[in-house]
This record gives C-alpha cells, sequence and structure tokens, in this order.
C-alpha cells in the first residue's frame, strides 16, 4: 500500500494501511522461511571457516586476543560450539 487504504474491520474499527508510508501486507510463513533462508546464506559456516582453519594452523604461534587470552586455548571450546551449531541447524533447531 503507497497510500492509506482501508482493508478490513476489526469488530467495529476500521483496519487501514499506507497512512504512514508504503506499507505491505503478505503471508509470514512465507516471509519467515525467505528470510531464514536468506539469512542462513549470508551467515553460514562455509563463509567462517577458511578463516577457522588459518587460526587453528596458528594456534601454536601465540595469537592473543585484546584481553591476552591465547586463542589456542579457546579452540577445543570454538569447535565444540560450532559442531552442536551444525548438528541444530541439521536438525532444524537454531536456537
Amino acid at each position: 500500500m503507497t497510500r492509506p487504504t482501508l482493508f478490513g474491520m476489526n469488530g467495529s474499527s476500521l483496519m487501514a494501511g499506507g497512512e504512514a508510508g508504503a506499507e505491505a501486507i503478505l503471508p509470514l510463513r512465507g516471509f519467515y522461511n525467505q528470510l531464514n533462508k536468506m539469512l542462513d546464506e549470508k551467515l553460514s559456516m562455509n563463509n567462517l571457516e577458511p578463516y577457522l582453519q588459518i587460526i587453528a594452523d596458528n594456534s601454536s604461534k601465540g595469537i592473543y586476543l585484546e584481553d591476552g587470552t591465547l586463542v589456542g586455548k579457546l579452540l577445543p571450546a570454538i569447535d565444540n560450539g560450532l559442531s552442536h551449531l551444525a548438528i541444530r541447524r541439521e536438525r532444524g533447531r537454531l536456537n
């Protein structure tokens, strides 16, 4: 809707949209499915894998975070977390 449009009633109240600028009415299931697909593509672990391998390959060289934490010490926890994320994603439970 690009201008004020009445599209229904809720009891005795008119339902309108477009009065504050362009708005859309759309089926939520399709919208959320498409949004989830787009986010999966953008946030894919495949995009991070090359960097994780570089960190893993160099973790014995003393790479430190700003707070002084040795990255190599974090690697097992990161690997475990990514593994759990991949399993949940495969099972369709991203939460």
